[in-house]
């Protein structure tokens, strides 16, 4: 008679992709692929292996539906700081 525990199904949880863009150069030159992903009621970024931005203090993120907005007004855009950035040894 074995003890072992039958194995339980494995939980998968959907992440759902909602919008995708490139990231386009403004006061830092910043390249690469970004995606809004939603996963269990949160969201959040996830940025492509290709993502590179320069060094630089207080890099925020800003997402907005023109390319090169006109002007900034907090109800047209998401405005956060970036958390993490790894970048290419050189």
């Amino acid at each position: 008679m074995s003890t072992v525990p039958a194995a339980e199904p494995a939980r998968t949880v959907a992440q759902a992709t909602s919008r995708s863009g490139n990231f386009v150069t403004a006061a830092h030159s910043t390249q690469g692929m970004v995606s809004l992903i939603t996963d269990n009621g949160q969201r959040y970024l996830k940025f492509d292996e290709t993502f590179k931005t320069d060094n630089g203090s207080d890099l925020m993120v800003l997402l907005h539906r023109q390319t090169v907005p006109k002007s900034y007004s907090k109800e047209n855009y998401l405005l956060g700081r970036l958390r993490e950035k790894n970048t290419p040894s050189s």
